[in-house]
């Protein structure tokens, strides 16, 4: 019997920003960006699989932030990253991670190869559908699939401020986090996805929070004068608070690849 055929892709009207955006300069992205919570890895490591020895794939893996976290946890961990920079730069920051080209669309892998696949801070580049017919591919029956994404909280009134400068300087390719459930929570080849909440507080020096505002892909396709002076305003508003903890709220959506036959194949609808 011929396979069911996967979920037809329709990229978010943004992937070609990301694809611009992120096309160059990702050492400043690996400087600028922050990693990820050490609890969100003891709760992998309690209840999602992350355990000495199984195979993870970090997809979209930009410069390997959380890639190398989840090898030093002791995951063998394999980084897929579309943009031909960002892996350079993982290459070179997390040099005991695997690295290979490849979209969450067309994934290089095996069926069934991998425990856990983790997508951090870039679920929402993709075309829902397809790309979670190709996780659910190659996570093994029961592997774990885990969304996650840092959140500013602006709570704090220079925390408010910096997300004003950024949305002056473009529209975000994404809302909030929960506001992206629905295009993951119900696809029929995951069981119900479950939410973990962590604060992260990242101590950052001001030219740190600089190459944060530069390496967003929104603020990389400006005109070379209208980015200086994004930058030039964030200069302004961090530089007299000196060393800061930058506020994260983490969020990361667990669930496990449903076993059986392709969903694609069964008439389960999808509530996306």
């Amino acid at each position: 019997m011929t396979p069911p055929a996967p979920p037809s892709a329709s990229l978010p009207e943004s992937t070609a920003l990301g694809r611009q955006g992120f096309a160059s300069a990702s050492d400043v992205y690996e400087r600028g960006r922050p990693g990820y919570p050490d609890a969100l890895l003891t709760e992998l490591a309690a209840h999602w699989g992350l355990v000495p020895g199984c195979r993870v794939v970090d997809l979209a893996a930009g410069t390997g932030k959380l890639a190398r976290q989840l090898q030093a946890a002791g995951g063998r961990c394999v980084a897929v990253e579309p943009s031909a920079s960002m892996r350079a730069e993982c290459r070179t920051a997390s040099p005991d991670v695997g690295v290979v080209g490849g979209s969450a669309e067309a994934l290089p892998l095996a069926d069934g190869s991998c425990d856990l696949l983790t997508v951090a801070q870039a679920f929402h580049w993709f075309a829902p559908r397809v790309a979670l017919h190709e996780m659910a591919r190659v996570l093994r029956p029961g592997g774990v699939l885990v969304l996650v994404w840092n959140e500013r909280d602006l709570s704090l009134e220079w925390t408010a401020e910096l997300s004003r400068i950024l949305g002056r300087a473009g529209d975000t390719p994404h809302g909030p986090a929960q506001e992206m459930r629905a295009n993951f929570d119900g696809d029929p080849h995951f069981t119900p996805f479950t939410r973990w909440h962590g604060v992260h507080r990242v101590a950052m020096e001001a030219v740190e929070v600089e190459d944060m505002v530069a390496s967003r892909s929104y603020v990389r396709v400006l005109a070379e004068a209208d980015r200086a002076a994004v930058l030039a305003g964030v200069r302004r508003l961090v530089a007299p608070l000196g060393r800061l903890l930058m506020p994260y709220e983490t969020n990361a959506y667990c669930a496990r690849a449903r076993p059986g036959p392709c969903a694609c194949a069964e008439e389960v609808p999808w509530s996306g």
